[in-house]
């Protein structure tokens, strides 16, 4: 028994008002941003199943495509063609961010490693340098290379590579057989232009082994390990075709903007279907219900489609008219750009424009591009404000034409690349070239030497 001084604590209920403010999305909001994120197949396959399992819609036989000129309150439809374009759905982006969803990492890495997941080429190679993508993330440097490094060890091996000697290194590092002949990874660190040439002559004096040793490694090069990693997430059948989802056109008038979804299923709403809740309320209500609940959302799913469509013209119009020289000239004339500010200009929250550019492909008089493409940053630590009005790959466009059109007895040097593009304006270093040039995949100047 305790002392009868002994204070005992007292339990006690109270009631308090707190002030929260919280953001909840209604089912027609969420569905609404949904449609917006599908790419066009995906959009066409969730039609489909919809109709199918809503009795209150109907599928119509599709209209004529729609025109929209900016700035105009009237436009006039253009004929189109439509033309078998690839689609840009990548099966090695799915698979890598369907394992870094198993991954333990920060929301900033997985958000990061994500973004370059969905900028590798088909190869599986990264071909952005990593200024760009810590411009485009807006991550520091350490996040960005932590992403980069949690990314090349998933699967396939080698993937998320800038060049090849970094991609045939990765797959050796995980080599579980461990059976590489001795010097391997040192003949791919400093003579791997020899064992392209097989030269095993000089891949012998190199590395100061036996040409017999030298043809072992290369056999085991070439047998083992794969140069083109992302390859093996293609589809084998690569004649898969879709249609852009528009097409811009420079007229008289200006610019003009054709939404291209006639191939999408069209739906309308089932009117008999609705007259039924007329036929049989009140006499059975729950049936009355039924029909009342999906009727709302197949009414929901129409306004939501046409929403997707508005914003997909506006998001449109706006990349266009902020980026017409690129239009025009491709990635040449592309200038910095970032989303904030086109969604800024739009009215629209960044993450809206985000899921509005996922997986859509616009035509235009300088070929085919992803909507992604229209954004850049501008280059990093400009060195005044005339390169800061310079995008990165405007600079990485400039050194691909000059390197395709230079004198192969006397190719540039990276030091001469960025004197060239001083002149243009555009003030790099010379080891941001090499960077650029690297991530072009484009040899240094002495491979690139033709002494014939």
């Amino acid at each position: 028994m305790p002392p009868h001084n002994a204070r005992t604590p007292s339990l006690q209920q109270r009631l308090e008002q707190q002030q929260q403010m919280k953001l909840t999305l209604t089912p027609a909001v969420k569905q609404s941003l949904e449609l917006l994120r599908m790419s066009a197949s995906e959009l066409a396959g969730y039609i489909l199943d919809t109709a199918w399992d809503n009795p209150a819609l109907e599928l119509r036989s599709p209209p004529s495509a729609g025109t929209h000129s900016p700035g105009s309150a009237s436009s006039r439809p253009i004929e189109f063609t439509s033309g078998s374009i690839p689609s840009d759905d990548s099966a090695l982006e799915q698979s890598l961010l369907e394992q870094l969803r198993l991954t333990d990492c920060s929301p900033a890495v997985k958000r990061t490693a994500s973004y370059i997941a969905g900028s590798l080429d088909p190869n599986g190679y990264l071909p952005l340098p990593i200024e760009f993508i810590q411009a485009a993330v807006r991550q520091p440097e350490s996040v960005v290379q932590e992403a980069l490094h949690v990314l090349q060890t998933l699967e396939p091996a080698g993937v998320g590579a800038r060049t090849v000697k970094e991609c045939l290194l990765l797959q050796l590092d995980r080599d579980s057989a461990s059976d590489a002949p001795r010097g391997t990874a040192e003949a791919v660190k400093i003579g791997l232009e020899l064992i392209a040439r097989r030269d095993l002559t000089h891949l012998a004096q190199r590395l100061h082994i036996e040409p017999a040793h030298a043809e072992a490694i290369v056999r085991y090069i070439r047998d083992r390990l794969n140069p083109r990693p992302g390859l093996a997430h293609q589809p084998l059948d690569r004649t898969a075709y879709v249609e852009p989802d528009a097409t811009i056109r420079l007229t008289g008038a200006g610019l003009e903007i054709t939404l291209h979804d006639r191939h999408l299923p069209q739906l309308a709403l089932n009117v008999s279907f609705e007259g039924a809740q007329r036929k049989h309320a009140p006499h059975e209500e729950d049936f009355a219900a039924y029909i009342a609940d999906r009727s709302r959302a197949a009414r929901a799913l129409l306004a939501g489609l046409e929403q997707r469509r508005a914003t997909l013209l506006r998001v449109i119009a706006a990349l266009a008219d902020a980026q017409l020289d690129f239009v025009q000239h491709g990635p040449i004339a592309l200038k910095p750009l970032q989303l904030r500010d086109v969604a800024a200009k739009i009215g629209l929250h960044p993450s809206t424009v985000s899921r509005a550019i996922r997986h859509k492909q616009v035509r235009t008089p300088a070929g085919l591009f992803a909507l992604k493409q229209f954004f850049a940053p501008s280059l990093p630590a400009a060195a005044d404000a005339e390169s800061a009005q310079w995008s990165a790959r405007q600079a990485m466009e400039h050194i691909r034409r000059w390197i395709a059109a230079e004198d192969k007895r006397k190719p540039y040097s990276d030091r001469e690349l960025a004197e060239r593009l001083a002149q243009d304006g555009i003030a790099v270093s010379r080891r941001t070239v090499t960077k650029y040039r690297e991530s072009l995949r484009l040899p240094a100047s002495p491979l690139r030497r033709c002494r014939s």
